[in-house]
Order: C-alpha cells, then structure tokens, then sequence
C-alpha cells in the first residue's frame, strides 16, 4: 500500500512538472536579463521594452521545443516560422522578432554575442519594436520581439 501510494506521488509529480516545463512555456527569464537590454537601448537612445505576458510565452513555448526536438533555428521542424510561436500566444503584432541562443554562461555574455551578430543587433536596437518576451528551457534562451 504505500509503494502504491509512494508510485502515484512519484507519477503526480512528474506529471506536474511537464506540464508546466512543455504547456506552460520556459522559466521566465530573470529582470535582469530586460534591464541589460533596456540598459543596451538606452545607450543609444531608444525607449525601453515593456514585457508582455503573451510574447513570454511564445518564447517560452519556442525554448522547450527547441530543447525537445533537438533543432536550431528560426523555422520548427513542421516548417512554422517563428511568429507562428507568437500568433499560437494570442499577440496581434504588426512587426516581430527573434533572437535565438545556447550554451551562454550568463546574460552579459549572452548579449554581447547579439550586439556582435548584425541581424540580432539589429532586433535589439529596432526602434520599432516596443515588447519583448523572454522564454528559455536548458541551454536554449528565446527573445521574442513585438510592436502591435
């Protein structure tokens, strides 16, 4: 009886968390990873990105299936572009965005290889995009961009 009851808590567990790593999106980043890149932006005198739940969880949801099926890129394997990821969320964007990274030891590391990529720069500095989103699952962090 109590290796049964011991199995079911096992299993219960489990199942609670891949439910929240695979349907609920990534750990959300920490602040610190949006104040860098605020941080960056002011720099060169843009306005601050304002985190929007929707965009987080498109990242975080483009992060665990980046980690799950073991690919790197900007289209998934059944050939959706990233802003299917944003739709899929609900965000009516008229503009979006992707950064995509790994295996980054922390986020000043992290952003300094963007700032040092022109297409991923470029995303970081865009005037134009006014929310991000951050998801991450492992090694794999997702910044998704957005102007509605």
């Amino acid at each position: 009886m109590r290796r049964q009851i011991f199995t079911w808590f096992i299993i219960f567990f489990c199942f609670i968390f891949l439910f929240i790593r695979f349907f609920l999106g990534a750990p959300i980043a920490s602040d610190s990873l949006v104040s860098q890149l605020n941080q960056v932006r002011k720099n060169y005198g843009l306005a601050d990105l304002k985190e929007n739940p929707q965009l987080y969880f498109s990242a975080g949801q483009k992060a665990c299936d980046l980690a799950e099926k073991k690919y790197w890129s900007h289209t998934d394997p059944s050939n959706h572009p990233f802003d299917w990821w944003i739709t899929k969320a609900g965000y009516h964007f008229h503009l979006a965005g992707e950064n995509l990274a790994r295996n980054f030891k922390n986020d000043t590391i992290m952003i300094t290889a963007w700032m040092n990529s022109p297409k991923h720069r470029a995303n970081i500095l865009s005037k134009d995009y006014q929310e991000i989103g951050i998801g991450r699952c492992g090694i794999y962090t997702v910044i998704h961009f957005g102007q509605r």
